[in-house]
């Protein structure tokens, strides 16, 4: 078994793993591959040279607490059936953050599907969305909006939303391109409402024979007319929004530079982390003085995503 960092060469190799692990379109792993992959994001265990587990980091920058921060998002972690149990999990995904550390990241971020795994590493749940369910009100073709002509009106209804919730991702018009290019890659289209010839609001839409899901959805204050829009296509909406339903679970990754953007007046005693440099005593004030908090990091990090407004996080898993 040898852990390390993949190389330009596995591409391939984790392209069709990637496949065979999740089961996405080849439409959808070309884009990943094409937009996010980097090799020296990658973690992979290999035996007898041949991949068995690997993990993906993507280094983003998002909105919280009115700071901008650095931010690791996990995706793509996966060992294969047969060679579970082994720990392999753990050994990819603690090698890529102290990678994602080194890189400059303050916190790690996933949108899991089995949190257990993730808790097992000292992660919590962190923010918080819905995925809401609407029925048809009636049946009419949605218009289709074109998304270069309207790129300079969704990017400022998606940055006055930003402005409201946190944890979404900060994003220039390249990322914003490269995002919804991953949409169109599996068939989405873009629909929203207008005020005075101006764009209120938008929706990313994947359709169905019978259903619109919306992996995204931006709005100036209410989602009311942009829901009510999507209604009227005569099928059932299913959207994800603002709301109370666990969602993105993480930890902190640089509980120094973290803390210090906050200007607290008091130690904390931290421990939980799977890094050793998160675990121990920080005073923020640079005061020699016994620590007045005692807590997980990952309880930390939650604790200060729960002290401001919790928004949704629009990155590939």
């Amino acid at each position: 078994m040898a852990l390390c960092f993949a190389v330009k060469e596995d591409k391939e190799e984790l392209k069709e793993l990637w496949k065979k692990g999740f089961g996405d379109s080849s439409s959808f792993t070309d884009w990943f591959f094409r937009e996010r992959f980097l090799p020296q994001n990658t973690a992979v265990i290999k035996e007898e040279g041949k991949i068995v587990s690997m993990a993906f980091y993507t280094l983003f920058d998002v909105g919280l607490a009115g700071y901008k921060i650095p931010v690791a998002f996990l995706s793509g972690v996966y060992t294969v059936p047969e060679k579970r149990g082994r720990g392999y999990m753990k050994k990819t995904v603690t090698a890529l953050e102290n990678a994602a550390r080194k890189n400059g990241a303050e916190l790690i971020l996933e949108t899991p599907a089995i949190f257990d795994l993730y808790r097992s590493f000292g992660h919590k749940y962190v923010a918080f969305a819905d995925k809401k369910t609407f029925s048809p009100i009636k049946k009419e073709a949605l218009t289709h909006i074109d998304f270069y002509k309207f790129l300079p009106e969704m990017m400022e209804l998606y940055n006055k939303m930003h402005s409201r919730h946190s944890l979404m991702v900060i994003r220039n018009e390249k990322l914003f391109t490269s995002r919804f290019n991953d949409y169109f890659s599996d068939g989405a289209y873009i629909t929203g409402t207008f005020k005075n010839g101006k764009l209120t609001s938008y929706a990313a839409v994947y359709e169905t024979k019978s259903k619109l899901y919306v992996p995204e959805c931006i709005y100036e204050a209410s989602p009311n007319d942009i829901i009510t829009l999507l209604r009227s296509a005569g099928k059932q909406v299913e959207i994800k929004l603002p709301g109370s339903s666990p969602s993105v679970s993480g930890d902190i990754l640089n509980a120094e530079k973290f803390l210090a953007r906050f200007n607290l007046p008091f130690s904390f005693e931290i421990s939980g982390s799977l890094l050793d440099e998160n675990n121990g005593i920080f005073s923020l004030d640079k005061a020699s003085h016994a620590p007045c908090l005692k807590a997980k990091s990952a309880d930390i990090l939650k604790l200060v995503c729960n002290s401001a407004k919790n928004g949704i996080l629009f990155i590939s898993e």
